[in-house]
């Protein structure tokens, strides 16, 4: 809640690197809480990273039921193609096929030059 407060922002991309693995084992209802909590509050949170190595059933359908929603994604990164635009991401989700990252979680207002 303080990114949504402190920057004016709803939505936020984190890399799961800087997520602790306990919050992907989903009997420690860290995911769910936290999850929950950011979206009851209007907030749309993107976190990208390698989820390959997970074998849990119950991790893999969490993770691709997020993905058909509007407020939780769970995307790994793929590499870019050179024809690939520069300010639009796109990522390969866990059940293999290639999304590009909603507009709506990017910043797409370029920087205006000084």
């Amino acid at each position: 809640m303080r990114a949504k407060h402190e920057a004016g922002t709803h939505n936020i991309i984190i890399d799961k690197a800087q997520i602790t693995e306990d919050f992907f084992i989903l009997r420690t209802g860290l995911a769910g809480e936290i999850l929950q909590k950011y979206v009851n509050y209007g907030g749309r949170i993107a976190i990208y990273g390698d989820y390959s190595h997970y074998t849990s059933k119950v991790l893999r359908d969490f993770i691709y039921e997020s993905n058909k929603g509007h407020d939780v994604f769970l995307l790994q990164p793929r590499k870019r193609q050179s024809t690939c635009s520069p300010d639009r991401a796109s990522f390969r989700r866990i059940d293999g096929k290639i999304s590009p990252l909603p507009k709506s979680l990017l910043n797409t207002q370029k920087r205006r030059s000084k």
